[in-house]
């Protein structure tokens, strides 16, 4: 189907179409003319880029560099979902290597909470990938820390848990064991960017093109952070 192949892409080499493969899930089931339309424009943009590669600067040892971000129910206005999607990008030595859209498991409160839920799932698989460098036998010590780069200070607040009275107390367990590891500093350390330079952007909003091909070219030319 024609779903199926640009997912496949999606998932493997064009990181830049994310996005655009999670919008069109919602829909795929039961698509309509104007999903159709977006798939065809889809498939016409991919063959418009067929010089696209995944690349970056060459670069010595093992840098690893990884951001997250969320939209707030980014679809409300569409009438398609109330929930919220979280966008992670991991980079080694500044070429992407794994990274993902997806729609968050509920409806989040605020737009504090779903940047919470964008980090939660973005450590997870970052630690995850750190595990099996290791395993590969790659230098990035016994019990490596998963250094997550985010642009909402709410989020890197809560890891830090640095604002004790704050109104997520009622919304987020803070006993849940991913709370711990959030704010275990052996395990994560949260660090805080500006939003323009995040490039975890591009895999949960719709952008102009402009700023689209902007974060694309920043990826693949290692200007990040």
């Amino acid at each position: 189907s024609m779903y199926g192949s640009i997912s496949w892409f999606a998932v493997t080499t064009r990181y830049d179409m994310a996005y655009s493969v999670h919008r069109l899930g919602q829909v795929v089931a039961s698509p309509t003319r104007g999903a159709i339309k977006a798939m065809r424009r889809a498939i016409s943009y991919m063959a418009q880029t067929t010089d696209f590669k995944i690349g970056g600067v060459r670069s010595m040892g093992n840098d690893i560099n990884m951001s997250c971000d969320s939209d707030c129910g980014g679809d409300v206005k569409t009438g398609m979902t109330t929930r919220s999607v979280s966008g992670r990008l991991t980079l080694l030595n500044q070429v992407p290597v794994d990274w993902g859209a997806r729609k968050q498991a509920k409806t989040a409160d605020s737009p504090a909470a779903a940047e919470i839920m964008a980090l939660r799932e973005a450590v997870a698989a970052g630690r995850l990938f750190l595990w099996r460098c290791r395993d590969s036998g790659m230098d990035v010590g016994e019990e490596p820390v998963c250094v997550m780069h985010t642009d909402s200070a709410q989020a890197k607040s809560f890891a830090e848990s640095t604002c004790v009275n704050t109104k997520l107390g009622g919304v987020i367990d803070r006993k849940a064991a991913w709370v711990r590891e959030l704010r275990d500093e052996d395990k994560v350390k949260v660090v805080k960017i500006r939003g323009e330079v995040n490039p975890s952007d591009v895999f949960t909003k719709v952008m102009s093109s402009t700023n689209f091909n902007r974060i694309v070219r920043e990826i693949q030319g290692g200007v990040l952070f």
